[in-house]
């Protein structure tokens, strides 16, 4: 494809983009600041998990949804869990844009920039409540099931960060020159943080980081804003769980740690979790392994030990929600 062919194609993602969250908005005026409740991420123009509430709820403000440009790829749409913010978004050919009806965040969280509020540290434990604080050690030993929970119980919408929060997180930390050691996107590593390696882009903390210790675990979004420890310390609990096989919906059984530029992750998880460039462990993003067994819970991230391994994409879905290691924390967003 052409250059000026996915220009073309990237102005009219954005214009269907726009069309959407003018719509949106004037419903949310509508109906008390609330939007159409889709809390797991649903696909706008086909695909298997098409957004039939919204295109419902909004069939007389956008009677029809417009659809992506290029076959076999969709916008997406999703809530918080009450629908009081929403992100509807694009993958284009050069980035990934993104609008959302934003909030008012606590106390160290940070604004997104794509209509959600995000931890901006890891969750560490207070008297048994998630809070989101610079110092301490990180709440570890924790099932996903229960830092679902642990999340829902701050209240107003809070939720344990979904994969779709994740990735649009770290699709715009890797848009972001300054998290790149080389000056640039693509150049040198993408920043990783505590991983147990020692190069320009990660360091080696002799185990878990209490705290905010190195400026490499510090990632900065375009917004300005910055996030602590998204690679490397702990890996994090996501809000899903994975289906194994191919096509869209469904995730790749690699039974070995691999790349992302592996062909099985093209039809769909590269697309829903991976990174947008063609990069890979060597560039600092990451590793991926994929869903053993139906139901298993979603990892991101790595930790203290992982190496070369970590990064904001890496991706580990054979842990059962079940399950509680010493090496996995989590943090929510609302």
């Amino acid at each position: 494809m052409t250059n000026a062919t996915n220009s073309a194609n990237d102005a009219r993602r954005k214009a269907d983009i726009n069309s959407i969250n003018k719509a949106l908005l004037v419903y949310g005026t509508q109906h008390d600041g609330i939007y159409p409740i889709q809390a797991t991420e649903c696909t706008i123009g086909g695909g298997t998990t098409p957004c039939s509430v919204l295109a419902s709820e909004m069939s007389e403000l956008l009677p029809s949804l417009p659809t992506d440009p290029t076959s076999g790829r969709y916008y997406r749409y999703f809530t918080n869990s009450n629908g009081s913010s929403y992100t509807v978004y694009a993958d284009l050919s050069s980035s990934q844009f993104a609008l959302g009806s934003g909030q008012t965040c606590p106390t160290d969280w940070i604004d997104s920039g794509y209509g959600f509020c995000v931890m901006k540290y890891e969750a560490k434990n207070v008297g048994g409540i998630a809070t989101s604080a610079a110092t301490g050690t990180p709440w570890v030993s924790i099932t996903q099931t229960e830092a679902i929970a642990t999340c829902a119980a701050l209240g107003n919408g809070a939720h344990l960060i979904t994969n779709a929060e994740w990735t649009l997180l770290a699709r715009n930390i890797e848009s972001v020159p300054a998290n790149w050691t080389g000056g640039s996107v693509g150049s040198g590593i993408l920043k990783r943080g505590n991983v147990g390696i020692v190069d320009a882009g990660s360091y080696d903390g002799a185990g878990l980081d209490a705290g905010i210790s190195n400026n490499l675990a510090e990632l900065v979004l375009s917004n300005g804003q910055s996030i602590w420890h998204l690679s490397g310390n702990v890996w994090e609990w996501n809000n899903n769980t994975c289906i194994a096989g191919s096509g869209e919906g469904n995730w790749y059984n690699s039974g070995a740690w691999i790349e992302w530029n592996n062909s099985n992750l093209s039809d769909y998880e590269k697309t829903v979790s991976g990174p947008l460039g063609n990069f890979t462990s060597v560039n600092g993003v990451g590793r991926y392994y994929g869903c053993s067994v139906n139901g298993n819970a979603v990892l991101h991230g790595g930790n203290w030990g992982f190496g070369a391994g970590a990064g904001t994409f890496a991706s580990d879905l054979t842990g059962s929600s079940a399950d509680s290691f010493g090496s996995v924390g989590f943090r929510c967003a609302r």
